[in-house]
C-alpha cells in the first residue's frame, strides 16, 4: 500500500466518523398516552373462502382511549 492510499483511506474514515458525530438535532415530541383495546375478534383478515361467493369484508373494531391530562391534538 502506498502512502497516498493510506492517507486517502484515513481521510475518508475521518469524514465518515465526523458525519456520524455531527448529526443534525431534531425536535422530539412525547407520544400521547393512548390505549387501544380491540372490540372484535383479534384476527385481521379473511379466511380462504371464495370472495365472489362469501363475505369480502372483515370489520375490525377498536376503542382508543386517552389517559393524559393535556389535550391530545392530531390524533
Amino acid at each position: 500500500m502506498s502512502f497516498r492510499s493510506i492517507v486517502s483511506r484515513l481521510t475518508l474514515l475521518l469524514v465518515f466518523l465526523a458525519g456520524l458525530a455531527f448529526q443534525p438535532q431534531s425536535v422530539v415530541l412525547a407520544a400521547a398516552n393512548l390505549t387501544i383495546t380491540p372490540l372484535t375478534w383479534n384476527v385481521v383478515g379473511l379466511d380462504s373462502n371464495n370472495v365472489s361467493v362469501g363475505p369480502n369484508n372483515f370489520p375490525v373494531g377498536a376503542r382508543v382511549c386517552y389517559s393524559g391530562d393535556a389535550t391530545a391534538t392530531s390524533v
